[in-house]
């Protein structure tokens, strides 16, 4: 059975889609849409950020749901159209500051799966809670490990927590 969506086809339609001024959002420039084993990756720029990112969508076999509203897309267009609105939304609701990343070749991948940000644990290395919002962790003793990565370099602190204040 041959797929009806030539790679190549679906890799021209989201390149084409991106490129349009405000495909995506204000802030956003494209840098281009490369294939990555049997992923597709988007590469851009995002505001006045330094860094390079992106973001892998997986590219499946018709009939491919949509990367944004799980809901079958009926052609390539379609798809690259629902990647451009996948990428609005995550953006516009803080995807580079909250996803989880790697560097690789100068890029920094953004996993929207995953998250970021510090972490109280009992121990160093240890498996830790992320702090919620709603309120604070409290622990006696602890470590917190913050870690950053750029481009340039990878930053890790790491500081001994005594208290927290009850």
């Amino acid at each position: 059975m041959t797929d009806p969506w030539a790679r190549a086809s679906t890799l021209a339609a989201v390149r084409s889609e991106l490129s349009r001024p405000g495909a995506v959002a204000e802030g956003f420039h494209g840098l281009g849409v490369e294939p990555r084993g049997g992923d597709l990756l988007v590469v851009f720029r995002w505001r006045r950020d330094p860094n390079t990112y992106g973001v892998r969508f997986v590219l499946l076999a018709s009939p491919a749901a949509s990367p944004w509203t799980g809901l079958p897309v009926q052609s390539a267009h379609d798809w690259a159209s629902d990647v451009a609105g996948w990428l609005m939304e995550q953006l516009e609701s803080a995807l580079v500051r909250r996803a989880g990343r790697r560097e690789v070749a100068g890029v920094v991948e953004l996993d929207s799966d995953g998250q970021r940000g510090w972490e109280v644990t009992d121990q160093p290395g240890g498996v830790g809670r992320r702090p919620t919002r709603k309120g604070s962790q409290r622990c006696q003793r602890g470590t917190l490990a913050i870690t950053t990565v750029t481009p340039a370099r990878t930053t890790a602190i790491t500081a001994e927590l005594i208290s927290t204040p009850e």
